[in-house]
């Protein structure tokens, strides 16, 4: 239930807010740090290219573009994530293997390391 009230949340703020840091706090939830377009990737090239182009969507002609929320946790990993839209199955089915991958420089709220989300799209075209 947590969950889903942070990820409601945070698509709110998504439809509102555009690159800025929102801070939401609600007694009894954990408190959850929401970030659009502001992270800093260490290795979003590398898990691009570990993904590809899936060999099932070039033999349809499938392209398009997969976003998502990942959640990082105080060290920059991965722990987390949610499809925000989707082109086609066959696209997120191969990010998916690979996303948990992704690392980020930690977030910090406060001088001090924080759980933060982010938005991570990815494309794919013929």
């Amino acid at each position: 239930m947590k969950r889903i009230f942070i990820f409601s949340l945070f698509a709110f703020f998504c439809l509102t807010v555009h690159s800025q840091t929102t801070t939401v706090t609600n007694p009894g939830v954990v408190q959850a740090i929401m970030v659009i377009d502001t992270l800093h990737f260490q290795n979003l090239s590398q898990v691009k290219q570990e993904i590809g182009y899936p060999k099932a969507a070039e033999d349809n002609n499938v392209q398009g573009k997969v976003d998502y929320f990942v959640t990082f946790d105080e060290t920059g990993k991965a722990i987390d994530f949610n499809i925000l839209s989707i082109a086609h199955q066959i696209l997120s089915e191969a990010i998916e293997q690979k996303i948990m991958h992704l690392k980020i420089e930690p977030w910090k709220l406060d001088s001090k390391p924080s759980k933060v989300i982010g938005r991570v799209s990815f494309e794919f075209k013929l």
